[in-house]
């Protein structure tokens, strides 16, 4: 999980970059797949890097991915954009208008099915699982206020630009 997924013309952005940079230490820490020495490295560690720690460490590479998706991809013809939030919070709504932008027909008894999948089980963190909790804003409950300060003023134009609290 970088910042996005983006599927053929559908981009689905998780709250602001703050939120990825929580899911993604959890991410390394507990439960991607190492496949390469380097991976089990950064996971040894993570053991004894504090969370904040991490986020600052990862917050250049992160802030340019955040950057190529403003200017390569945002706003572009054909590019469906939605928040992560939409998805969360009204993932009908969200199945509907992203199967419109992709020309896709599904009955409302199908789109109201995968909703209730992707809301079912989203409210416990289950930190050792892939989809560990989808809780927009989670970065205020997790980072410290000082480090919450340099990511707001690091990510000031991208949230800023994606509407996003600064």
């Amino acid at each position: 999980e970088i910042s996005a997924c983006l599927v053929g013309s559908e981009m689905c952005i998780r709250d602001s970059p703050r939120d990825v940079l929580v899911s993604y230490y959890y991410s390394m820490k507990y439960n991607n797949t190492i496949h390469q020495q380097k991976g089990l490295d950064v996971r040894n560690r993570l053991q004894t890097t504090s969370l904040d720690d991490y986020v600052l460490e990862i917050l250049p590479r992160f802030k340019k991915v955040f950057e190529d998706y403003i200017t390569q991809v945002y706003g572009k013809e054909n590019v469906y954009f939605a928040k992560f939030e939409e998805l969360i919070n009204d993932s009908a709504s969200w199945l509907k208008n992203a199967s419109e932008h992709c020309n896709l027909k599904c009955s409302d008894d199908l789109l109201q099915r995968i909703s209730e999948g992707i809301s079912a089980n989203l409210k416990i963190e289950k930190k050792h699982k892939h989809h560990r909790k989808a809780s927009p804003g989670e970065f205020k409950e997790k980072l410290k206020d000082e480090t919450i300060q340099i990511l707001n003023a690091e990510f000031k134009v991208i949230l800023e630009k994606l509407n996003y609290p600064v």
